[in-house]
């Protein structure tokens, strides 16, 4: 979505803002916050000063963080040629836990809960949440050091 918004404002091409609006103020979104804050990093990427008129003021990522953060979840585990062990997309535990720690960043920086695993028993769901807690615990605690070793 985040590409995808950037390319079509930067084309300048008309964009039918009511109806982007009328989506956004659906039901069909189960986090509109969500939704709102990649239309703003969208809108940040594209050079758009003011969304205002279409939607309101509407929150931006820190793209220099959240980009960082990846790198760093990235880059652990790669052989010499700086190639990654193991895929990020694979099913190995490493390989999901990376995907956790990317997603749970994303949802701390829009305030978003814990997501719950579908069809679960209650005992993979526990062991999802204290993933994500420690994935949180995690992102948290490198954000702090980073901000404390910025000028």
């Amino acid at each position: 979505m985040l590409q995808d918004a950037a390319v079509i404002w930067a084309t300048g091409v008309a964009i039918d803002w009511s109806e982007i609006a009328a989506r956004l103020a659906s039901d069909e979104l189960p986090h509109r916050a969500f939704a709102r804050c990649w239309l703003g990093t969208a809108a940040r990427l594209a050079g758009l000063t003011s969304t205002d008129a279409a939607f309101g003021a509407v929150p931006a990522l820190d793209l220099c963080r959240a980009l960082s953060w990846r790198i760093s979840v990235f880059c652990p585990g790669a052989d010499g040629a700086g190639r990654h062990l193991l895929p990020i997309w694979g099913p190995h535990p490493l390989s999901r836990s990376r995907r956790l720690l990317i997603d749970e960043a994303t949802r701390v920086e829009l305030g978003l809960p814990n997501t719950p695993l579908p069809d679960a028993t209650w005992l993979d769901r526990l062991g999802r949440w204290v993933a994500a807690a420690a994935a949180r615990v995690g992102y948290r605690a490198w954000r702090s050091v980073r901000r404390a070793s910025e000028p």
